[in-house]
């Protein structure tokens, strides 16, 4: 793995009950949030392949242990916004960046920790 090799997850949306419909659809200018948000992240890493997945944080649980449908990864950052938990975690995919609303068992940097996917959404295909 290089420094180039940082694959960006962008968990966006939520239930929208603030903002009373889906944030994916919604335009700034010509581009949708989502957009403005990978053209962010473009710009500050020097990325040769990207793959853009969006789930939404509810759908991915945060532990301690490996379950069905999970991968095992290494928090590497980690910082407090707003009202949730940002990390940046090391794993056989390369870098994930990942948003947690769980801010009592909240994640430090070197953890090792498991990331499960709701399979009902994303589904992890093991070789």
């Amino acid at each position: 793995m290089n420094e180039n090799n940082i694959l960006g997850v962008v968990l966006a949306g939520g239930k929208s009950k603030r903002f009373g419909q889906d944030k994916n659809d919604i335009k700034l200018g010509n581009k949708t949030l989502l957009d403005h948000t990978l053209h962010k992240i473009k710009s500050k890493f020097k990325l040769e392949n990207t793959a853009s997945i969006s789930i939404r944080p509810e759908k991915i649980d945060i532990s301690d242990s490996s379950m069905k449908n999970s991968v095992k990864g290494q928090v590497i950052s980690a910082a407090f916004v707003g009202n949730t938990y940002q990390y940046d975690v090391k794993t056989t995919f390369g870098n994930l960046y990942v948003v947690s609303r769980e801010t009592n068992d909240f994640k430090k940097v070197d953890d090792e920790i498991y990331l499960t996917f709701d399979e009902n959404f994303f589904t992890l295909l093991k070789d």
